[in-house]
């Protein structure tokens, strides 16, 4: 008889404790390079997308996803680089810029590191097309792991187990004018597990890529002084086309160039996203990047904190309140 085939894969189990870590997650961290020759997956608008997220090979892992954090509009070319100071904890050629700028609020929200959960996964819809990265909005992963929790036993639904996991679905939405270019909703996971493939074969094969293929590996540092040369203005090493931002909704008529500009200057979150946050998810963020003071921070309600949050990071209200003004000025001393 013929011997069984001997999988690389071994899932590597996280704690209760890391699972409900990432649920109270906030917006302290977030996007990188992707190497050349990675399959980008890219959502597609007004559709619902769903999706198989594969589990992690790295060393020690506490998630499915690693998060990242990039800076975005760095030069001529408005290219993107990793935050070598929050990925590598060394100098970063911009966050010391931001420092050194430290009362330009229009340089530091242009340029600032941002966050997202970078995973492998299986489009359901392209499954042909194998494994492909994607660089998660921190919100969106946020949702699955709150519905990762059983409502009615308060088990932990492994999303990411290959044999008996669970795909995951939402839908991407172009935002009304004023508002981010791009908004996520929908977010649910299937309520029946399945395998990443039925075909032990097809399973195999992707646990084995992504055994010998870390999505850590995809990854692209660039050096400290080329990154500094770039942010003074230098020339880009090569003209060449990249897939870093390969990853934003699909929309016909609309180059990825443009579509990448308009998504990191919308921001990170929502209206709707910060009023869903309680209220020490949004203490973290006017502290972290708006600049506010605890002090001050106390001395407003949670709607008039979320409107001075919007103000300082140009979030779109629908309605304006007429206590904006008065949580604008007490944050400023008037």
């Amino acid at each position: 008889m013929p011997t069984e085939r001997k999988r690389k894969f071994e899932y590597k189990e996280r704690s209760r404790a890391q699972y409900e870590e990432r649920a109270k997650q906030k917006s302290k961290k977030r996007e990188g390079f992707i190497k050349s020759g990675v399959t980008v997956f890219a959502p597609k608008i007004d559709e619902t997308n769903k999706i198989r997220i594969l589990p992690p090979t790295w060393d020690d892992p506490d998630h499915y996803g690693l998060d990242l954090y990039a800076h975005y509009n760095i030069g001529a070319d408005n290219s993107a680089f990793i935050c070598l100071r929050k990925m590598k904890n060394e100098p970063c050629p911009i966050c010391e810029a931001i420092d050194s700028n430290s009362t330009n609020k229009e340089f530091k929200d242009k340029v600032k590191a941002k966050r997202k959960v970078y995973v492998y996964l299986i489009d359901r819809f392209d499954e042909e097309a194998g494994v492909k990265v994607w660089t998660m909005p921190w919100t969106v992963d946020k949702e699955f792991v709150l519905q990762s929790v059983d409502e009615e036993t308060g088990d932990l639904l492994k999303i990411d187990l290959p044999e008996e996991g669970y795909d995951v679905s939402f839908k991407t939405v172009k935002g009304s004018q004023g508002g981010p270019v791009y908004t996520y909703e929908g977010e649910k996971i299937s309520r029946r597990p399945s395998p990443i493939f039925a075909d032990p074969k097809k399973m195999d094969a992707v646990l084995d890529y992504i055994v010998e293929h870390p999505v850590t590996e995809t990854l692209e540092y660039k050096e400290y002084d080329y990154i500094k040369s770039i942010l003074d203005g230098g020339a880009i090493e090569e003209k060449v086309e990249t897939d870093d931002d390969d990853d934003l909704p699909i929309e016909p008529k609309k180059s990825k160039v443009e579509n990448e500009e308009q998504e990191d200057s919308a921001g990170d979150y929502t209206y709707k996203d910060l009023k869903l946050m309680d209220r020490e998810d949004l203490e973290d963020i006017a502290t972290d990047e708006c600049g506010m003071k605890r002090r001050e921070i106390k001395e407003l309600n949670e709607k008039e904190l979320i409107e001075a949050i919007c103000e300082e990071l140009n979030i779109h209200i629908e309605k304006s309140s007429s206590k904006l003004e008065e949580a604008k000025a007490k944050l400023r001393g008037k």
